[in-house]
């Protein structure tokens, strides 16, 4: 599995490059991250997060959140 610090942002910067007034660079970055996070809450947790954090979904209720919060 790539890494998901460089391989997922690679995209993200991509769209940042082609709209770079309407995109937030560090909303982006990091919204491409927050899907894995799982693997840091993994330990806290007694049930995956994966098949929400990765789902249409988990980009409502997980993804969205925490990106506001981290971009913050």
């Amino acid at each position: 599995m790539p890494s998901s610090i460089i391989s997922h942002q690679a995209p993200a910067l991509l769209i940042k490059l082609k709209y770079p007034k309407k995109i937030d660079g560090t909303a982006i970055c990091l919204s491409t991250i927050v899907p894995d996070f799982n693997l840091f809450f993994g330990a806290i947790f007694s049930y995956q997060v994966r098949s929400i954090s990765h789902s249409l979904l988990g980009l409502i209720i997980w993804t969205l959140p925490f990106t506001i919060l981290t971009t913050i």
